[in-house]
C-alpha cells in the first residue's frame, strides 16, 4: 500500500500513524523510501526535491530523464557513424620517416669523410743544406810577354826611340820629350829620313817571321784568353799575317769572277762605287751568261773541299787521334 504512494504524503502520513508501523511496512517494500521517510527534514530546493522523487521512484522502473539522455546517446553514435572517416596520414608519415634516415646517413657520411681529412699531418723532411759548387779557377791572366812579338815599328818610331835616348832629355817628362821628337822629325827632309825607313823595313820582316813562328807554336786556348781580354778592353783582336799559300786559298765564287773581269773595263769614283755598278751589271746579266762565270767556280770548289777539310772535320779528326 505505502509503496505507491509518493514520499511526500509518506511523510505527512509518517507524522499522523505510528512510526513503527510506517517503518516496518517502509522496510519490507521500498529501504530506499524508508531511508528517505525517516531523514529528517530538509530546506525543500531543487536539488533536495529532486533526490527526494529518484529516491521514493520503485525499483526497476526507469527515472524520467533516463530515456533522454540514452535518445541523446543514439543519436550522436548515430550521426558518428555517418559522417565521413578522416584518411589515415600514414603516407606523410613514412616520407618523413624516411627522410630523417637519410639525413642521418649523409652527415655520418660527411662527418668520417671529416675525419678522413684530418689524418695525422707527416713531418715534414728536413731541408738538405745546398752545397755552394766553388767556382771553377779563373785561368791566369795573359800578359804582354806571353802574347806574339811585335811586328815591326815604322820610321818615325825608329827616329823618335833614338832621339829621345839622347842625353839632353834626361829627366825631362816623357810628353815633352815625344812633342820635342814629333817638331824635330818635321823638320828632316826625306834623305835625312831614308836610314830610318830603312832601319824600320828589317825590323818588320823580323816582326813578320817572329810572329809567324808564335802562331804556328801558340796554344789555341791562349789565343782565345787574349783575344777575350782584349775585346773586354775594346781592342781589336789578334791575327796570324803570316802569307797564305795560294794553294789554301779558297777559289772565287761566280759573282767575284764576273766582279773581277768588270773591273778590267769599267770606270768609276773609287771602290764603293765600282762595287755598286758591278752588283747592277750582275743583276741584269742573263741566265746563260751568269752560267759562264758559275760553273767553273762550282767544279773549284768542289775540289778544294776533298783536299782541304773544313775546320768540324778538322777537329773530328783531332779528337779521334786524342
Amino acid at each position: 500500500m505505502f509503496s505507491v504512494l509518493p514520499s511526500r504524503l509518506l511523510s505527512r502520513l509518517g507524522a499522523v500513524v505510528g512510526p513503527s508501523a510506517v517503518a516496518r511496512q517502509l522496510a519490507a517494500s521500498s529501504p530506499a523510501a524508508a531511508r528517505a521517510f525517516f531523514a529528517p527534514p530538509t530546506r525543500r530546493t531543487l536539488f533536495t526535491s529532486a533526490r527526494l522523487l529518484a529516491a521514493a521512484s520503485p525499483v526497476g522502473k526507469p527515472a524520467v530523464g533516463k530515456p533522454v539522455v540514452k535518445a541523446n546517446a543514439a543519436a550522436k553514435k548515430a550521426a558518428a557513424a555517418k559522417a565521413p572517416k578522416p584518411k589515415p596520414k600514414a603516407k606523410a608519415g613514412a616520407k618523413a620517416t624516411k627522410a630523417k634516415p637519410a639525413a642521418r646517413k649523409t652527415a655520418v657520411k660527411k662527418t668520417a669523410a671529416k675525419k678522413k681529412k684530418a689524418a695525422p699531418k707527416k713531418k715534414a723532411a728536413p731541408k738538405k743544406r745546398a752545397v755552394k759548387k766553388k767556382a771553377p779557377a779563373k785561368p791566369p791572366r795573359v800578359t804582354k810577354a806571353m802574347g806574339p812579338p811585335p811586328r815591326g815599328s815604322s820610321a818615325y818610331l825608329v827616329f823618335a826611340k833614338a832621339y829621345m835616348a839622347e842625353p839632353q832629355f834626361d829627366g825631362v817628362p816623357a810628353p815633352d820629350r815625344a812633342r820635342a821628337a814629333g817638331a824635330h822629325w818635321k823638320t828632316l827632309s826625306e834623305a835625312d829620313k831614308e836610314p830610318f825607313h830603312a832601319a824600320a823595313i828589317v825590323q818588320r820582316e823580323a816582326g813578320k817571321l817572329a810572329q809567324a813562328k808564335w802562331f804556328a807554336e801558340a796554344d789555341p786556348a791562349l789565343l782565345r784568353r787574349l783575344n777575350a781580354q782584349r775585346r773586354a778592353k775594346k781592342l781589336p783582336r789578334i791575327r796570324s799575317t803570316a802569307p797564305v799559300d795560294p794553294a789554301d786559298k779558297r777559289p772565287l765564287s761566280g759573282y767575284m769572277r764576273f766582279a773581277v773581269e768588270f773591273r778590267k773595263t769599267a770606270t768609276a769614283d773609287g771602290i764603293v762605287d765600282m762595287a755598286r755598278k758591278a752588283g747592277a751589271a750582275w743583276r741584269e746579266l742573263p741566265a746563260a751568261d751568269k752560267d759562264t762565270f758559275l760553273a767553273p767556280a762550282r767544279l773549284e770548289m768542289a775540289a778544294f773541299k776533298l783536299t782541304h777539310p773544313t775546320l768540324t772535320e778538322r777537329k773530328r779528326a783531332a779528337s779521334a787521334k786524342a
